[in-house]
């Protein structure tokens, strides 16, 4: 996700990770129902504590990621080990 400040003003990391990973909008990998959430509400919280509302750009995407084999990572070889 990638937001401007009128989002992150209004919300901490974890609170967008929360409502971003929401089951509504992250198992039916809905990316436009979350960013609509999060602008209405940063809109909602803006208006109430500053009687304005400043710039809310978003962008949500949910990448497919295969799952991987639990147990510890595997180290990233760096270029000067090649």
């Amino acid at each position: 996700m990638i937001a401007s400040d009128g989002i992150w003003d209004r919300f901490s990391n974890e609170e967008v990770a929360n409502l971003v990973m929401d089951p509504e909008f992250y198992l039916q990998r809905n990316p436009d129902g979350a960013a609509n959430f999060l602008v209405k509400e940063a809109a909602k919280r803006w208006k109430h504590e500053q009687g304005m509302i400043d710039d809310i750009t978003i962008i949500v995407a949910y990448l497919d990621v295969p799952e991987r084999a639990p147990g510890p990572a595997k180290p990233v070889s760096s270029l000067a080990d090649r």
